[in-house]
C-alpha cells in the first residue's frame, strides 16, 4: 500500500488554491481522495507533504489531513474493500463550501430561509472565508477553532451580539450537514451557545 498527500495544481480555485488530495495504491488499483482542504501553492511543501507552518491554519489543516489518511490506512489493513471506502461521504466535506450551497438552495428556493436569516448565512460564510483563508472541513470544528475563529472576529471589529450571530450560523450550518449524512462531528453539539462577562472582558462560550 503507498499512500501520499498531493497538491492538486490542475484545478485551481480564482484565487490561486489548489485542493489537496490523498493519493492512494493498492492491489494495483489508484485514487485520489479529497481532503476538504486548499491553500495556495506557497504554502505546500512538497518534501514534507504538508502545509507549512506560515499558513494561518497549517496545524489544523495538517492533523486534518493526517486523520484522512489514516482512516484511509486502517480501513484497508482492517480488510475493507475499495467500494467501502469510496462510498463514505465523510472524506471531503468543507463547511464554507456547504454554507454557500445552502445560499444557493435558498436563493433559488429549494430551501425555505428567511430574508434575514439567508443575510446571516451570507455575513457568516464571508467570515469564514476570510478567517481561513481557504476550505475548513467539518472535523476541524472543534472548541480549540471555536476560540480561534471568536478571537479573530473579536479583532476584527466585532461584537459579542455580532459573534453570538455567527457562532449561531455556523452552528446550523454543522446541524444541516449532519442531517444530510455529509459529517458525523458533534462538536459544535457540546453546549449551547451564551456570553460569560467576568470583569471588563466578556468571554463567549459554546453551551447548550
Amino acid at each position: 500500500m503507498k499512500l501520499r498527500n498531493i497538491l492538486w495544481t490542475y484545478e485551481p480555485h480564482k484565487d490561486g488554491a489548489c485542493h489537496i488530495r490523498i493519493y492512494v495504491y493498492y492491489q494495483g488499483r489508484k485514487k485520489y481522495f479529497p481532503t476538504g482542504i486548499s491553500v495556495q501553492p506557497e504554502f505546500w511543501s512538497e518534501k514534507t507533504e504538508e502545509v507549512k507552518r506560515t499558513h494561518p491554519m497549517a496545524k489544523r489543516y495538517n492533523a486534518v489531513i493526517r486523520t484522512k489518511r489514516m482512516e484511509i490506512e486502517r480501513h484497508f489493513l482492517d480488510g475493507g474493500s475499495w467500494s467501502g471506502l469510496t462510498n463514505k461521504n465523510r472524506f471531503g466535506g468543507d463547511v464554507i463550501a456547504f454554507g454557500r450551497q445552502i445560499i444557493a438552495e435558498a436563493e433559488a428556493g429549494q430551501l425555505p430561509l428567511k430574508e434575514s436569516t439567508l443575510k446571516s448565512y451570507r455575513a457568516t460564510v464571508k467570515r469564514l472565508a476570510a478567517f481561513a483563508n481557504g476550505a475548513i472541513p467539518f472535523e476541524s470544528i472543534d472548541m480549540d477553532f471555536y476560540s480561534q475563529f471568536t478571537d479573530y472576529l473579536g479583532k476584527n471589529g466585532c461584537g459579542l451580539p455580532g459573534i453570538g450571530k455567527h457562532i449561531k450560523t455556523l452552528k446550523r450550518i454543522m446541524n444541516l450537514g449532519m442531517e444530510r449524512n455529509i459529517h458525523d462531528n458533534r462538536a459544535h453539539k457540546e453546549s449551547a451557545f451564551r456570553v460569560h462577562r467576568t470583569g471588563k472582558r466578556a468571554k463567549v462560550y459554546l453551551t447548550e
